[in-house]
């Protein structure tokens, strides 16, 4: 893991990596068919999250798609804010 990339695991051990995203390239949506699922998107990679029930929320609100939206915008300023001290 490190401040460029958003890498998906196949469980919580992290032991197996199943993609890392390009942050600055990863675009997140909802699904257009199915609520509280999310679609990362980069130049070479799309896949398809579903929440937990938990997280959801209620249609039409989707917050597991709403709050995985507001992670990408801070984990990208970060970045933005890292690349600024070397300029």
């Amino acid at each position: 893991m490190n401040n460029r990339t958003l890498s998906v695991f196949e469980d919580d051990s992290y032991k197996k990596l199943v993609y890392s995203f390009n942050l600055t390239k990863t675009i997140l949506t909802p699904d257009t068919k199915e609520f509280c699922v999310m679609v990362l998107k980069d130049n070479n990679k799309m896949m398809k999250i579903r929440g937990f029930d938990a997280s959801c929320g209620n249609p039409p609100i989707d917050k597991f798609v709403k709050n995985g939206q507001k992670f990408l915008i801070f984990l990208r300023m970060n970045v933005i804010k890292e690349d600024k001290k070397y300029y």
